[in-house]
């Protein structure tokens, strides 16, 4: 409605023309008073300018006096003087944040980038992220710079029933002093005459809840005096010139600070905990900030605690989050039924998926689309919002994300999809990801998953992955358009291969998150057989970029899946995982343990590429803990047991390892012979890591024979071989072993800040083991150069960690170094 001063003083142009129009007519004020069907009084006061009339009473006056169109112009012209129709809603008491975003609209609102332009800017964001809210806080503030009035109308684009241009329009010229009854009909002439209103004056329009720019072009200004503030779920990037502030969540403490606002500041902070615990829960989307504290506000005797309870539960959250008119599931509803049916089934598909973050190839597979298809799918819920865009990764592929909230919704919306459905689309998803993954990994220069592992039942998933062709062929067994659908989305994801194919790494970088978290949920969805597969195709990449969280928190999660389930050869490979991830962070105890338990499984269930694997890692650990007798013995046991099942890697591995002893054990000949035997498969199967790591222990080998040329060089080859295939835990301890050279010459400086490089990448990689030994050398450095206190702090984090390990000879030997400084 708009506000007339119907008490303030009325106009002296208006008092002027009414006496002259009554006079020429012939009219008294009584006369014209009962012609018009007004009191005399309200005559009296309308030429004595004691009271501004109201905007009916001029339409009244003038019907009276038989005024033409020229004339009823005029009186509505002299009537509007110094009136400032404002029809904004009340501005929300407890605004808080949108700093940023304010300033980006003003700043859209000052000007347009072309002189003369129609100042528009269009304020976007999904359903109840408080688009309207802002607009209506920022109009408020910025009425002094529109005095000659503020428009707002809510065009309900979004809804069933939205309002058509030709009625905003009307609408808005009624504000501005047109009667309906002399509007024109045609939409143009209606668009036309509101420009015409507003030449030259400077008004704010604001247009809530926009549809399409269909509804938004005819109710635009012609001239830049007046701006157009326009909020829509919808970006509208048909709107020439308009800038675009897309509305975001709300910050944590901006989310605190809205629901301190409703309740009071004393309840959240006598309940903290609950009260971050809440918003966290509502996504921090102000709309459901606002629900709860509603419920909050009305219900006084209730704690913050039991809201927070109650949104715990995913599936009764978008339950509780209604209050009233305020429903979270509703607005988020209004964006769901405006979709195709196909892009709204995609929505609910991609939902299963408990993943941070995902590519577009995901679409194809979840959906049968191809890759463009599933992009064009994702886009199109990115301009509903129901996804959003977190930014493109390193393999130049766009990642979408769900909004806690919406994620609920589709989850809950899933009346097409029963239980079956949803866990058919997670195999789908991983057993393509299995095959993306693997070539990723062999493109890298990784090590491959055992041969032969067979998790689960003979002719389950992972043989057949595991027969897979290393070019990206579907596995054999998955049909195209059945269950699985796995063949026609490797098809539709064949612009993913060749992302592959040019940075194998970048894609494994940029998919880790999804890709750890797609084997937790398999996993403890009960399909152990692709989960296990799936971490031990990743564990080589997680050693190569020193992420042992990530690759504990799979294994750990598929092994514990798999005892609650009783699937022995489950437990047994994630076992193996387990333990290796253990033995490469240090913990050689707990390493042991798991290792033993998987090689008796994989025996127990003649698991031969397991049981190879799980000898491998014993005799790794046996060399660790000073046993390379025993070592030796099993590493020979497990190069003729990969022999017998063709696991050539396997073999190399053993072989490797087996020098190592040889040269430990004083037998220098042996220890190159292996080495070089290792070296050739390595090298064969394009193995980056497995070249690194016998290249530096051929190096180690020279300097033990004083060949500090040969040294040096080998150091320089293992380098290089680390830098290609992105190892950073080679490159840590190439630099222990170059400072061990350089020390050794005299160098003693140069050789400490090796050391101390090393030992600090190793603490950063979360390396404990490697991280002793940079210290114990460190150590060494320091008492050559006479820096006893310097020297004595780093002997100390090296005995600490050997104490922890049970490392004997390790720790004897600290606790010599320490004695002779005294």
């Amino acid at each position: 409605m708009a506000r007339g001063r119907v008490n303030g003083t009325a106009p002296r142009q208006l008092r002027e023309l009414l006496r002259g129009l009554r006079e020429s007519k012939g009219l008294t004020q009584e006369g014209l008073a009962h012609k018009a069907g007004v009191s005399d009084k309200t005559i009296r006061h309308c030429e004595s300018g004691e009271h501004w009339p109201r905007r009916s009473t001029i339409d009244q006056l003038a019907d009276a006096l038989e005024l033409g169109a020229d004339e009823r112009e005029a009186m509505v012209t002299a009537w509007r003087g110094e009136h400032q129709p404002c029809s904004l809603p009340s501005d929300i008491p407890d605004f808080v944040g949108r700093a940023t975003a304010l300033a980006l609209a003003e700043h859209a609102l000052d000007g347009g980038e072309e002189p003369g332009a129609t100042r528009i800017c269009v304020l976007t964001g999904m359903g109840g992220v408080g688009k309207t809210t802002m607009a209506v806080h920022l109009a408020h503030g910025l009425a002094k710079a529109y005095p000659d009035g503020q428009l707002y109308v809510d065009l309900r684009g979004s809804r069933s029933d939205p309002v058509r241009p030709a009625e905003a329009l009307a609408r808005f010229l009624e504000l501005l002093g047109t009667p309906r009854a002399r509007l024109p009909d045609d939409l143009d002439a209606r668009s036309g005459l509101l420009r015409d209103r507003l030449a030259g004056r400077r008004f704010l329009l604001v247009l809530d809840d926009a549809g399409a720019e269909s509804q938004v072009r005819p109710l635009l200004p012609g001239t830049p005096s007046s701006a157009v503030l326009v909020t829509s779920r919808s970006r509208l990037h048909g709107l020439s010139g308009a800038g675009l502030v897309c509305l975001c969540v709300l910050d944590h403490e901006e989310a605190l600070d809205l629901l301190a606002g409703v309740i009071g500041q004393a309840r959240v902070l006598a309940e903290p905990d609950a009260a971050s615990t809440v918003v966290r829960l509502c996504g921090h989307l102000p709309l459901a900030v606002r629900v709860v504290a509603g419920l909050l506000a009305g219900r006084p005797e209730w704690r913050v605690e039991h809201v927070a309870d109650l949104l715990a539960d995913e599936r009764r959250r978008l339950d509780v989050l209604k209050a009233g008119d305020l429903c979270v599931s509703a607005t988020i509803s209004l964006s769901y039924c405006d979709l195709p049916a196909p892009v709204r089934a995609a929505f609910r598909l991609l939902s299963v998926l408990d993943a941070p973050d995902f590519a577009a190839w995901v679409g194809c597979v979840v959906a049968d689309l191809s890759h463009d298809a599933a992009s064009r799918t994702a886009e199109k819920l990115v301009d509903a919002h129901l996804l959003e865009i977190v930014g493109t990764d390193d393999g130049g592929q766009v990642r979408y994300q769900f909004h806690d909230l919406v994620r609920a919704y589709a989850r809950h919306h899933d009346e097409d999809d029963g239980r079956q459905r949803r866990r058919e689309v997670l195999r789908r998803v991983i057993r393509v990801a299995l095959v993306l993954t693997r070539r990723a990994t062999r493109d890298a220069g990784l090590g491959a998953a055992p041969a032969g592992v067979e998790v689960g039942k003979p002719g389950g998933c992972a043989q057949r992955l595991a027969a897979a062709e290393p070019d990206g062929a579907a596995p054999a067994g998955v049909e195209a358009g059945g269950p699985d659908g796995g063949a026609q989305a490797l098809v539709a994801a064949e612009p993913v291969l060749r992302t592959i194919a040019g940075a194998p790494l970048s894609w494994l970088d940029a998919e880790r998150s999804f890709l750890v978290s797609l084997a937790r949920q398999a996993a403890m969805a009960g399909l152990l057989t692709e989960a296990a597969q799936l971490t031990w195709e990743l564990a080589g990449y997680c050693s190569l970029r020193c992420d042992f969280a990530s690759w504990q928190v799979m294994a750990q999660t598929v092994h514990e899946a798999a005892r609650r389930s009783g699937d022995q050869a489950a437990e047994a490979s994630a076992g193996l995982a387990l333990a290796d991830v253990l033995l490469e962070q240090g913990d050689l105890a707990g390493g042991r343990d798991l290792a033993s338990a998987a090689l008796l499984l994989a025996r127990r269930h003649r698991l031969h590429g397991l049981e190879v694997r799980a000898m491998l890692t014993t005799a790794i650990i046996a060399r660790s803990t000073g046993e390379p007798a025993v070592a030796g013995a099993r590493l020979v046991e497990v190069a003729a047991a990969a022999d017998a099942i063709g696991d050539r890697l396997a073999r190399a591995y053993a072989l490797s390892e087996l020098g190592s002893v040889h040269a430990a054990m004083g037998d220098p000949d042996k220890a190159e012979q292996q080495y070089r035997l290792a070296q050739a498969i390595f090298a064969e199967h394009g193995e980056l890591r497995g070249q690194a790591k016998v290249a530096l222990r051929r190096a180690i080998l020279a300097h033990s024979r004083a060949d500090l040329r040969a040294a040096r060089n080998g150091f320089s080859e293992a380098f290089r071989l680390a830098r290609l295939g992105g190892d950073l835990r080679a490159t840590v301890e190439i630099q222990y072993r170059l400072g061990k050279l350089l020390l050794g010459s005299g160098e003693q400086q140069a050789a400490a800040e090796l050391f101390r490089q090393a030992a600090s990448s190793s603490r950063q990689v979360g390396d404990a083991r490697g991280h002793a030994l940079a210290s114990e050398a460190l150590g060494e450095a320091y008492t050559a150069i006479g820096d006893r206190w310097r020297a004595r702090q780093a002997l100390e984090v090296a005995l600490r960690y050997y104490r922890h390990a049970r490392l004997r000879a390790g720790e004897q030997d600290v606790r010599l170094r320490l004695g002779r400084l005294g």
